[in-house]
């Protein structure tokens, strides 16, 4: 080729600048690869969160578990608080000290006098039938 050609082909070529022309299937495209990654993440989102409901259960569980260890260890430490409470020799000891009784003398008869009613209570215990008498027999 020669140089002077060469000069003459140039002025003939202008360039344009480029246009970035709109793909008529870049949505689809797009949609499509969007659709597939989701199809994709689903199941491993979902695994995930049926994974978190677990722990959150398994953490639920263990809760109770030490409320149960708890209670039953409050359960043992009442049972031995009623059985010192109410063995024979401290009430015995607390009759006699504290509150001054004293046992009675074989044969003794103690007689506590009634308590005294009020008006509403006499007419209740007037109204009820006597002790021994069934409902069908006259007083």
């Amino acid at each position: 080729m020669n140089w002077d050609a060469s000069r003459r082909i140039r002025p003939r070529i202008h360039n344009i600048p480029l246009e970035k022309e709109r793909d008529p299937h870049c949505f689809r495209d797009v949609t499509l690869f969007l659709l597939i990654l989701l199809f994709l993440t689903a199941p491993m989102l979902l695994h995930v969160a049926w994974q978190a409901r677990c722990v959150k259960a398994r953490y639920s569980v263990e809760a109770l578990r030490r409320e149960k260890s708890s209670l039953d260890q409050q359960y043992l430490r009442l049972r031995v608080e009623r059985a010192t409470l109410e063995s024979l020799d401290r009430v015995a000891a607390k009759a006699g000290g504290e509150l001054g009784l004293l046992l009675p003398q074989a044969g003794a008869r103690i007689v506590v006098p009634p308590k005294e009613r009020s008006a509403g209570e006499a007419l209740v215990a007037s109204a009820e039938p006597a002790a021994g008498t069934t409902s069908g027999e006259a007083r």
